[in-house]
């Protein structure tokens, strides 16, 4: 690619000028200091000038793409390459930058001085940097010009909200994308202007449409610790219908074809009812029928294509993956449709094609991957079958059943099912996470999330209320995607996952304000189950199901398994110089002992699935697969002195501290429970409201924890036309 000299000149003004101690040479493209001359390719040097003319704000990719890449369709991970190289160039560090800084959800911003030696136009000073707050910090959407400025959504009287993930996508759904290319199929710009379809206080979730009688099932909540209700829209009326106000969570709500009946979900804790409504022609309601009744936190339903089967997702226990079940209406037979495999996660979202002859279903198979399958069920075949490196929270057929659209990371995908391709497209706002539904031939239903709605906090500890007032903190204002968060010996700093420039990184985040950046992943990694060392100030942790050590004195990673492996639940040996990590050996799970010294391996405790030590290292804690903790002393592991049920599911946690056992559990709402082990004496508090993840850590004194929590519920169904430019996508995946 050839640099472009006009948009140099036009950003400098003409001026050449030095970048911290290396002076610029447009000419050569290259930066000099003194005898060093260093090359630059072209779009990096363009990268570097437009940098340069936004000197004091920050500059964001979409700005870039708009400026630099001048609109070519090009991958995040293809900018920050061009970022990399450019740091590389000038000998600049991202986690000590004297160059180029970057703040998440903010952008790229210069820091280094610059002197300019020849200004023809010159100015007094940088308008670009007039706006800029005391603090140093800058919103970009209050400098960009008023072409760039993101595009208005009409007003209408009700304010925009945020989506939640449900169960699945909280335990381990994070993006995977390696080697991803577009080449560019056609060159009109997609005109995607969003639409406010339903926009009520509090956060929408699950919408269904239904075309014949022109009406919108969808649930909502006012707040992160309330339940989600049922309500009922019309197209043609902004009057609003609520059908349900019990203190559980009605969710999925789906149309038959004819309109006549809504089946939803009604769940309290992990025990769920399925409910068909039936209605008059003015929509009220006549009857109300509990059809089945399972356990299960999968909030996945669609009817059959005849109205005669409702299909929905249930596992047959803990550990087994989610399958699909279809549910005879007239006899209340059920029947298992799917077989995953037991090492997957299972099938969490499906639906018909809109002639009933296929079912797409997505199936989560772990380390951020999913596999699409289409299913003839009247012939028993599997159509095709396409594994995906992205998790799309759902998704719909087109209205010509030719293609299955679905989106990610303000992405959207369509997959064509003759020819197995698979097409990407630009959605205009990134904030759109999944479609829902299709709302005519040309009309896409979809659900549009706020970020930045989680944060790592510090609540007390219910068991240990002080005499004094304990000083608690929030750590996560400028990071999204945020999780796992976990404390060292020093409380006054935090560690967490959370994603910078749309890439899972750790990060250790102090009281004081400060925050390090620890790793620099080029590419997205799914990190996830962190614990620290209080020996050796280091983190383990899993990466794509791979245990691996992070020195926090290098950043360096060093990895303890291989993918293949299948590894889980790591955690320290009290005196920090092993690793306790579970894996599958011929469909079972085993502990497995990593010593850190020796590099060496020791299989355990087969059928369990976690171990850890007390503080002292004097007792081991065994958590099998059916549910049962027993504690062992160190010396003497053939007879168990403790036992105790404790929930396996991994979005829940347990933990030895001062002479307890606490862990979390859930009737409808998360309790924090306590058991003494000496007496065995069991007590419990609550905890969180209506929460879908109550992992914790416990603060070294004992009087505080440290999780992630929703602190606000906000999100809304926007509506997108269906028309799109579409590109075609290749990538390359690592199984």
């Amino acid at each position: 690619m050839k640099s472009n000299n006009k948009n140099i000149k036009e950003w400098l003004n003409g001026r050449k000028c030095k970048v911290g101690k290396y002076t610029i040479n447009f000419k050569q493209t290259s930066l000099e200091d003194g005898d060093e001359v260093i090359k630059l390719e072209p779009l990096t040097m363009e990268l570097l000038c437009y940098l340069v003319n936004c000197q004091g704000r920050y500059v964001g990719q979409r700005e870039l793409l708009e400026h630099v890449w001048e609109g070519r369709v090009v991958s995040d991970n293809a900018i920050r390459r061009v970022v990399n190289k450019l740091r590389n160039a000038l000998g600049d560090d991202a986690k000590s930058p004297q160059y180029i800084k970057t703040v998440p959800n903010k952008g790229y911003l210069l820091i280094a001085s610059v002197v300019y030696s020849a200004a023809p136009n010159e100015q007094t000073a940088n308008p670009a940097a007039q706006n800029i707050p005391d603090d140093g910090t800058a919103d970009i959407t209050q400098t960009l010009p008023e072409s760039q400025a993101p595009a208005s959504v009409p007003e209408t009287p009700n304010q925009a909200s945020r989506f939640t993930r449900f169960a699945l996508l909280t335990l381990a759904v994070t993006t995977l994308i390696l080697g991803a290319r577009f080449i560019t199929t056609n060159s009109q710009t997609p005109n995607e202007q969003a639409q406010r379809f339903i926009s009520i206080p509090g956060e929408t979730l699950f919408a269904d449409y239904n075309d014949t009688k022109q009406v919108t099932a969808f649930t909502n909540r006012k707040n992160p610790e309330s339940h989600y209700q049922l309500y009922l829209k019309r197209t043609d009326s902004d009057i609003i219908q609520k059908l349900t106000q019990a203190p559980h969570n009605h969710l999925a709500p789906k149309w038959s074809k004819d309109g006549d009946k809504l089946a939803y979900i009604r769940q309290t804790g992990t025990s769920s009812e399925i409910i068909v409504v039936s209605f008059d022609d003015t929509m009220n309601i006549e009857t109300s029928d509990v059809v089945a009744q399972y356990d299960s936190v999968q909030a996945n339903l669609l009817w059959g294509p005849e109205d005669k089967q409702l299909y929905y997702s249930h596992q047959l226990s803990e550990r087994a993956p989610f399958a699909l079940y279809a549910l005879n209406l007239s006899t209340k037979e059920k029947k298992q449709v799917t077989f995953p495999e037991s090492d997957t996660w299972g099938d969490y979202h499906a639906r018909f094609s809109n002639n009933g002859r296929l079912l797409a279903v997505l199936r989560y198979i772990g380390s951020g991957k999913v596999e699409l399958r289409l299913l003839d069920l009247e012939k028993g075949k599997v159509r095709s079958s396409r594994y995906l490196n992205s998790t799309p929270l759902s998704l719909v057929w087109d209205s010509a059943d030719r293609h299955v659209l679905f989106t990610h990371d303000g992405v959207a995908y369509r997959y064509n099912i003759d020819s197995q391709q698979l097409e990407q497209s630009q959605i205009a706002d990134d904030n759109v996470i999944a479609y829902t539904d299709t709302c005519s031939k040309d009309c896409l239903l979809a659900l549009r999330k706020q970020p930045n709605t989680v944060s790592v906090l510090e609540i007390q500890n219910p068991y240990n209320a002080p005499a004094t007032p304990v000083t608690m903190f929030e750590f996560s204002s400028n990071f999204k995607h945020k999780g796992h968060p976990i404390y060292a010996n020093d409380p006054s700093n935090v560690y967490f996952r959370t994603k910078i420039e749309d890439i899972n990184q750790i990060v250790q985040v102090s009281t004081t304000g400060e925050t390090n950046i620890l790793t620099d992943f080029q590419q997205n990694e799914n990190i996830y189950d962190l614990a620290y060392n209080p020996h050796a100030h280091a983190i383990t942790g899993l990466i794509d199901d791979r245990v691996f050590i992070l020195d926090l004195h290098t950043t360096q990673i060093d990895y303890v398994t291989t993918q293949m492996e299948q590894s889980s639940r790591p955690n320290w040996s009290a005196d920090g110089s092993a690793i306790y990590y579970t894996r599958d050996e011929h469909s079972a799970p085993i502990i497995i002992k990593y010593h850190l010294t020796q590099r060496t391996k020791t299989p355990m405790f087969q059928g369990a699935i976690e171990v850890k030590e007390d503080q002292d290292g004097s007792a081991l804690y065994v958590l099998s697969k059916d549910a049962t903790l027993r504690g062992y002393q160190s010396n003497k592991l053939s007879t168990a002195t403790f036992e105790h049920k404790v929930p396996t599911l991994t979005y829940i946690s347990w933990h030895i501290f001062d002479g307890a056992l606490y862990y979390t559990y859930s009737d409808g709402q998360y309790h924090l429970a306590k058991v003494d082990l000496a007496s065995q004496t069991f007590s419990h508090k609550p905890l969180l409201t209506n929460a879908n993840y109550a992992k914790f850590s416990i603060h070294p004194s004992g009087k505080k924890l440290l999780l992630k929590k929703e602190t606000e519920a906000n999100g809304e169904i926007i509506k997108l036309p269906a028309d799109m430019t579409w590109h075609t996508y290749e990538h390359s995946i690592s199984e």
